[in-house]
């Protein structure tokens, strides 16, 4: 998805930006389809692309991708005449709907070629679909317009007041807290008769700390208002705050469910490696869905004073 800039560009040409998009959009859905992950098993190297049901892959990454890709399919729809975009999406100007959910891709992306399992490696797939949809981001953002369309007061409805101790706030802290707990207790247990227990810490299970990333990114500055040190920011990148944090707290959650439905590890030449969830992951689960819960709740509310 793109909105229209400030100085649009005319129909059946493409801007800067624009290119940006296209081309990152194309190196992410080619990168999904090429292997993201391989390793070295008795001297046969065995990959996965970003579609395999393994490594936690199935169904986050084909999201994340079919996301990103999404933008690329507006802006040719959008730049040969076939379709004009609303102005608001979800109740938000339509820039700033793309803008945030390119971010979440990247961030995605980029957890999952940095914090790689260390019994695999990075192939050209991962490399590709990361630097995508970085590029997406870096587009959409040269090429939106300015925030004069986003009023002062939307920037101040639904963050937390210094001090205040709503159900909604304390929903994202007590979530947030169980997440981080959860990350340190076991998560999966491997094995029969010598089970191995790892955390969401683990060399093997890396990837889990990307809920545990956007969960924290949505709850420490709830965590320090409700404490009355500060209250919330009033935005970033121009993108009021309550929208970043009710997408950190969405796609975090996300992320748990679908950890849930994939598969966290693989199975090698009929090898197969049985996991079995333990209470870490469920707390995980608990405590985002929770956060998620309590950061949709708290946007709907008037907020504090912008300012304060």
């Amino acid at each position: 998805m793109h909105a229209q800039s400030s100085n649009p560009t005319p129909r059946g040409s493409l801007s800067g930006p624009d290119l940006a998009i296209v081309i990152g959009g194309a190196l992410l859905l080619l990168g999904s389809f090429l292997p993201f992950y391989e390793i070295d098993f008795l001297g046969e190297a065995l990959d996965w692309t970003a579609w395999s049901n393994a490594w936690s892959f199935l169904p986050l990454l084909p999201l994340a991708v079919l996301l990103g890709a999404g933008s690329v399919v507006a802006v040719a729809l959008e730049r040969m005449g076939r379709a004009t975009l609303p102005a608001r999406v979800l109740g938000r100007p339509t820039e700033q709907v793309q803008l945030v959910g390119a971010a979440l891709v990247a961030v995605t992306m980029v957890v999952f070629v940095l914090r790689v399992p260390e019994s695999a490696s990075v192939a050209i797939g991962g490399w590709l679909c990361a630097a995508g949809s970085i590029a997406i981001v870096v587009g959409l953002a040269l090429g939106r317009r300015s925030d004069a369309s986003t009023p002062a007061a939307a920037h101040g409805a639904g963050r937390v007041a210094v001090g205040a101790r709503t159900p909604e706030a304390l929903a994202m802290v007590g979530g947030g807290v169980v997440v981080l707990l959860g990350s340190f207790l076991t998560v999966y247990e491997a094995g029969i008769d010598s089970p191995e227990s790892m955390n969401a810490w683990a060399a093997e299970f890396r990837v889990l700390l990307l809920p545990v990333l956007l969960i924290l990114i949505a709850v420490v500055p709830v965590v320090l208002a409700v404490a009355g040190v500060r209250g919330e920011p009033t935005g970033l990148a121009g993108v009021p705050w309550t929208t970043v944090r009710t997408a950190a707290a969405g796609w975090g959650a996300l992320a748990m469910v679908c950890y849930l439905v994939g598969e966290p590890f693989v199975s090698v030449d009929g090898l197969d490696i049985e996991l079995a969830r333990q209470l870490g992951f469920w707390l995980m689960l608990l405590g985002s869905l929770v956060a998620a819960g309590g950061a949709i709740r708290q946007e709907r509310s008037p907020g504090p004073v912008v300012g304060i």
